[in-house]
């Protein structure tokens, strides 16, 4: 087994980010790093009943965060294991 992690950052006018690991790979966790946004969405993509194969992370707010060019970032972090 191989333990890899990856990131995706967005900002200006941001909402949320999403992260996935490489195909056919399952998220072990994630996670995610704010400035200046309120963080309320914090989980394993996708969403969905127990026994859901997670391969992803998002993280963000329900609404967009309007705000200049680099003032707010939301960073997301998936810990994935390859197959």
């Amino acid at each position: 087994m191989h333990t890899y992690y990856k990131s995706a950052t967005v900002d200006e006018n941001v909402h949320h980010v999403e992260v996935f690991c490489d195909t056919g790979d399952v998220a072990t966790g994630g996670g995610y790093e704010a400035t200046g946004a309120n963080i309320s969405i914090n989980r394993p993509l996708p969403v969905g009943p127990n026994g859901t194969i997670p391969s992803g992370w998002q993280a963000g707010t329900p609404a967009t965060v309007a705000a200049p060019p680099g003032t707010a970032t939301i960073t997301a972090f998936v810990v994935c294991n390859a197959h």
